[in-house]
């Protein structure tokens, strides 16, 4: 049960991850585009400047997301861990009461 709960939550913070990496990618990409029409072109830089700092805010959210989606499911990886050690004892099983929601998921 605790492997099908897990692997959503890593599916979804790995796309994030793979977002946030295209993301900074498309970020260089345009700056290098940006510094050529500023230079060549004489486009604006604060236009170019602003479209920059837009994508890389952008970016620097997705980023922040997946790792934070990664933390949050390691710390559930290891509580489901513990729990399943301190469970697994003769003393744990017979002293340890069940919490109500893992009583009410298995039922």
């Amino acid at each position: 049960m605790a492997r099908r709960a897990a692997h959503p939550l890593r599916l979804r913070a790995l796309g994030l991850l793979n977002a946030g990496a295209a993301l900074f990618g498309a970020t260089s990409i345009c700056g290098l585009i940006g510094v050529l029409l500023v230079q060549a072109l004489y486009v604006p830089f604060g236009a170019v400047g602003l479209f920059m700092a837009a994508a890389g805010t952008a970016a620097f959210a997705v980023m922040l997301a997946a790792s934070g989606a990664l933390f949050i499911e390691g710390a559930c990886g290891r509580d489901m861990v513990r729990l399943h050690h301190r469970l697994g004892t003769p003393f744990a099983r017979r002293h340890t009461p069940i919490p109500q929601t893992a009583r009410d998921r298995m039922a």
